[in-house]
């Protein structure tokens, strides 16, 4: 591991270790720096600010599931593909279940936050999708991982409070939030092929607006 590595390693175990107990908004830079052992000259060198850091921790666990590929699940349906790619992003994430709790209410809270962290979690789920190995190319790619992202909050939800060693409640809530996903995917799927059918230009109809990732996928659009 590289320095540089390796302060930005300590920079974000900081910046978790403060979420565990503070909310995000009330977390000073400077206090995560001093937890750190680095001035805040390195921590600026390193991260933009407390979304940059976010982001690096979302970078961090995505690597962390890609390290662990597993090519025995190839052979197997798409859901259980991914039911195992997010069981595998629990485990990354369950060192930090407090600082998980923490920014959940804090998005909860604050609007304007949870849509500047809404593009790190879709671009994490875009990995997840492809470990999975479902498409995430083009528009339809997209409405997946806006969907899982959605999906994944409410996940998160029940994963941040079950205490049990088996995560039987959470991966109850994944595969719910996978069946949904299957339901509104094969919903949309049909609405598009029956205006392409009529010759409704679907493509059309999204730009007016007629669709979204949330109306279409209702959070769980994979």
């Amino acid at each position: 591991m590289s320095e540089d590595t390796a302060v930005t390693d300590r920079i974000v175990d900081a910046f978790l270790g403060r979420l565990a107990t503070t909310p995000l908004g009330a977390i000073e830079l400077a206090d995560v720096a001093r937890d750190a052992d680095v001035g805040l000259e390195a921590l600026r060198a390193h991260f933009d600010g407390k979304l940059a850091i976010l982001a690096a921790h979302a970078r961090r666990v995505d690597l962390a599931v890609l390290a662990r590929h597993d090519p025995a699940m190839a052979g197997e349906p798409a859901r259980d593909r991914l039911f195992d790619v997010l069981m595998r992003r629990l485990d990354a994430l369950a060192p930090h279940r407090d600082a998980m709790r923490m920014l959940a209410r804090s998005v909860t809270r604050d609007p304007l936050l949870a849509a500047a962290i809404g593009p790190i979690a879709v671009r994490s789920m875009t990995f997840m999708l492809s470990e999975a190995g479902i498409p995430a190319a083009g528009p339809a790619g997209r409405l997946r991982a806006r969907g899982l992202a959605l999906a994944w909050v409410r996940i998160l939800d029940v994963f941040v409070d079950d205490h049990d060693p088996g995560l039987a409640r959470t991966m109850v809530a994944v595969d719910k939030a996978l069946r949904r996903g299957e339901q509104a995917e094969d919903l949309f799927d049909r609405a598009k092929r029956a205006a392409c059918r009529f010759g409704g230009g679907f493509g059309r109809g999204r730009r007016r607006g007629s669709a979204t990732a949330e109306d279409v996928s209702a959070g769980a659009g994979i």
